[in-house]
């Protein structure tokens, strides 16, 4: 039994990383390497560099909005605690996605400090990450009606729309109706789930301006976020090895649906994936140097 475990979990920490290889094999179709080269060379460093911290801030709010969410099952966690926990996590879910996994250390770790049951935590988890889902729809919503899509992907445009004014209240009454206890939480992380994704989409652009200098234009920035807020969907889907490759497939692929280059997408994506990355390694230093 033990065995067949085993082989199940390699089995499929194997299949995420083909996946992730996979993306990138077709992320590097798109591009000119010798191009691509020269555009590193000639990329602003410090406008890329901002862009980390930018990122690092924009997962100090995501620990303010769980906390939020898990002061409804325990309000004895300390927010510095707490943030330093969740650097780990991000780590963890980035380079160890086939072990324990980021929010399952956050778990153990919440039922360790506690002494209640690790299942307690699971609802607060899987809350925080609806939300932030949640306000990439409606993030999504808002910048499908400011964009021209140029006809290509108008129908899929109104399907987000749709979705973005309907989920508001639904998803209200659906945690009224079987989370009860959610809603005495539900506009506070929803406004922490909104700025989340808002300072990500200043840690994209700060990429895209350290990458195209003064020839970007507020349709390209504004198609940009689009396709960032879609690959934050992507990365989510726990089938690439930590969500690489995920979201150099989602922008190569709709910055071709949108007539821009998939080359530049490629690009964008990947310097991100670099900052994700370097944003997430000092949280496997943190776990080793924490005594919690």
């Amino acid at each position: 039994m033990e065995s067949n475990k085993k082989i199940k979990k390699y089995a499929w920490v194997t299949l995420k990383l083909a996946l992730s290889i996979l993306g990138f094999w077709y992320a590097f179709q798109k591009i000119d390497v010798i191009q691509f080269k020269e555009t590193l060379a000639q990329s602003n460093y410090w406008l890329v560099g901002i862009s980390v911290f930018i990122y690092l801030l924009s997962q100090l709010v995501s620990s303010f909005r769980l906390q939020s969410i898990l002061s409804v099952v325990d309000n004895q966690i300390p927010q510095q605690w707490n943030a330093w926990l969740y650097w780990q996590g991000m780590a963890y879910n980035l380079f160890l996605p086939g072990g324990i996994g980021g929010d399952a250390y956050k778990m153990l770790a919440y039922s360790k400090r506690s002494s209640k049951a690790a299942k307690t935590y699971v609802m607060p988890l899987l809350a925080d990450r609806l939300f932030g889902l949640f306000a990439i729809v409606l993030l999504l919503s808002f910048l499908t009606g400011q964009i021209d899509f140029e006809m290509q992907i108008d129908h899929f445009s109104y399907l987000i729309i749709t979705t973005g004014i309907l989920l508001l209240p639904l998803v209200y009454y659906g945690l009224k109706k079987w989370f009860n206890a959610y809603t005495l939480v539900y506009w506070n992380a929803l406004v922490y789930s909104l700025v989340i994704q808002s300072i990500q989409i200043c840690a994209i652009i700060c990429v895209l301006w350290g990458l195209r200098g003064e020839t970007i234009t507020v349709d390209f920035v504004l198609k940009t976020a689009f396709v960032f807020l879609v690959s934050s969907i992507a990365t989510a889907i726990p089938v690439f090895m930590g969500g690489l490759g995920a979201r150099e497939v989602v922008f190569a692929t709709l910055f071709s649906a949108m007539n821009l280059s998939a080359e530049i997408g490629v690009w964008i994506a990947l310097v991100f994936s670099v900052v994700v990355v370097v944003s997430s390694a000092p949280g496997l230093l943190v776990g080793l140097l924490s005594k919690d």
